[in-house]
């Protein structure tokens, strides 16, 4: 978050407009120690109804407004401006044919200036936050994982050094459009699905079979709800799952 401005309050704002859920960090410095003075998810799908069309569709706007400025309300308390933030969008802008005049018109009403990245500088964004979480295990080949819904992103690392990394674009919501046309699903999607992976993936694979990692370390998402339904079945309540970091799920549970 370095360079951000945040006035003189020390706080420090980020925006991550993914391609389901909207997220805002709000954290200061405090000793050498980051503070989280305030952090919230909004279920956005800004992707939604649009990925095979490459357009993000004007419901998905007003979503997509909507959470925002809910986050420059929650920006105020600690003397931040939307503009303060640094906001990123990822997979579903990236790919969408009508990204800039969405993102005009975010700007304009919202007052956010969102950049769109690459899936090269997600990957690599991704793997600076699993870096500094020391999720990672020394001297074993490490494969880290998150699933968004446009995009899922995957860094091999041989301890803490990245070896190879790629974003690739099937995310859940993107798959769901793509091949999930009946409820339940069909063996036929399912069939048509797998191929689909199977193709897609050919470069994963390949870097697996030569690394042959030992360590799946996942991000946020799908394994947030995966540790939850871990602790639900043990009988435990977990509110928050992201106050409970770096848990270990056994093979056989995941």
């Amino acid at each position: 978050m370095k360079g951000i401005n945040s006035g003189n309050s020390g706080w420090k704002a980020v925006v991550d407009l993914g391609s389901n859920t909207f997220q805002l960090l709000i954290a200061r410095f405090e000793h050498g120690q980051l503070i989280i003075g305030f952090r919230k998810k909004t279920g956005v799908k800004i992707g939604q109804g649009g990925m095979e069309k490459k357009e993000i569709l004007p419901d998905a706007v007003k979503r997509a407004i909507s959470a925002l400025l809910e986050f420059s309300i929650e920006l105020k308390q600690f003397g931040l401006l939307p503009s303060d933030c640094k906001s990123l969008a990822t997979s579903a802008f990236r790919n969408a044919d009508n990204k800039e005049n969405v993102l005009e018109i975010i700007q304009k009403v919202t007052g956010f200036k969102v950049l769109v990245i690459s899936g090269e500088e997600e990957a690599n964004y991704i793997f600076q936050g699993v870096q500094a979480s020391r999720a990672l295990v020394e001297m074993v080949p490490n494969l880290i994982v998150d699933i968004g819904g446009g995009s899922v992103e995957f860094i091999l690392t041989l301890g803490y050094e990245p070896k190879w990394k790629k974003s690739f674009e099937i995310g859940g919501l993107r798959l769901l459009e793509k091949f999930h046309k009946m409820d339940p699903i069909s063996k036929a999607e399912i069939s048509k699905l797998s191929n689909y992976l199977e193709m897609e993936l050919m470069e994963l694979l390949k870097i697996i079979n030569i690394w042959n990692p030992r360590v799946l370390v996942g991000c946020s998402g799908s394994f947030d709800t995966l540790v939850e339904m871990q602790f639900a079945l043990n009988g435990q309540a977990l509110a928050d799952v992201e106050a409970f970091p770096g848990y270990e799920l056994d093979i056989v549970d995941f």
